[in-house]
């Protein structure tokens, strides 16, 4: 009697363990992918502009460095 509470037990604490461990790949899979998302959607072509303006117009960014 006591084996059998104890299968059931570890059998209900070994897919307690599995969904949990699940869940927490998933949050860290999709949070990963939607960080992905915003760089390569938001930050990095501002980032580029931002170098393209500055190459392409050196002479305002001299004078906001003077003043």
């Amino acid at each position: 009697m006591i084996f059998c509470i104890n299968i059931v037990a570890t059998t209900l604490n070994r897919d307690t363990m599995f969904l949990g461990g699940f869940l927490l790949f998933l949050f860290i899979f999709f949070m990963a992918f939607w960080i992905l998302l915003f760089l390569s959607a938001f930050a990095l072509p501002y980032a580029v502009t931002q170098w393209l303006l500055h190459k392409l117009n050196p002479s305002r960014s001299e004078e906001e460095a003077e003043s």
